[in-house]
């Protein structure tokens, strides 16, 4: 099995959230909820492994740069009207942002959410889908162009109107409510 420290590089370090993470300086201004769910709710999720979350710090400050929540899922795919559906393991990425606070200091970070994706984020989900068996990585995005054409460039792909109706009539956690499916194969 993967060790975490396996994935840090010169600049940042993956670490497990404990109780004694000071959470005080995460900020994130365009997704507030994101904010409270590390700060309020995450450990709350450990505690009853409901999910994980993981934070990347920068080596030299230890100031939090993102933070990453992963939890196993089930992604359901229609056969037909009346014919049923077909189940498929995934991992969901539940949560996922970076620190406002960090880069407005750190301006010079070029793409840091992109970045810590292919870094930590697609490493360690493809190392867990060998453990579990999961084949697809996904996502519930906020509505947002901009958003939505981000994680395109980092591979994730969202379904027909219909397919997502569908999705969401099985699988959608009610806070996610508004957000678009968002899918990659692993």
């Amino acid at each position: 099995m993967i060790n975490l420290s396996d994935l840090n590089d010169e600049f940042f370090e993956i670490v497990h959230l404990t109780k004694n993470e000071d959470l005080s300086d995460f900020s994130a201004e365009k997704g507030y909820g994101l904010e409270v769910y590390l700060k309020k709710y995450a450990l709350l999720d450990e505690e009853i492994k409901m999910s994980r979350t993981y934070l990347i710090k920068d080596i030299r400050t230890k100031q939090i740069v993102a933070y990453f929540t992963l939890r196993s899922g089930l992604i359901t795919v229609s056969r037909g009207l009346l014919k049923g559906f077909d189940a498929y393991t995934g991992i969901e990425l539940a949560n996922f942002a970076v620190n406002d606070n960090y880069r407005k200091v750190n301006n010079m970070v070029a793409h840091l959410g992109s970045y810590v994706f292919y870094q930590f984020i697609l490493p360690l989900t493809l190392e867990i889908a060998e453990y579990v068996g999961a084949s697809y990585l996904y996502i519930f995005s906020l509505p947002k162009d901009k958003l939505m054409a981000h994680y395109e460039t980092m591979g994730f792909v969202h379904t027909s109107e219909k397919m997502r109706r569908f999705v969401y009539s099985h699988i959608k956690p009610a806070y996610d409510k508004g957000c678009v499916f968002m899918w990659q194969k692993l």
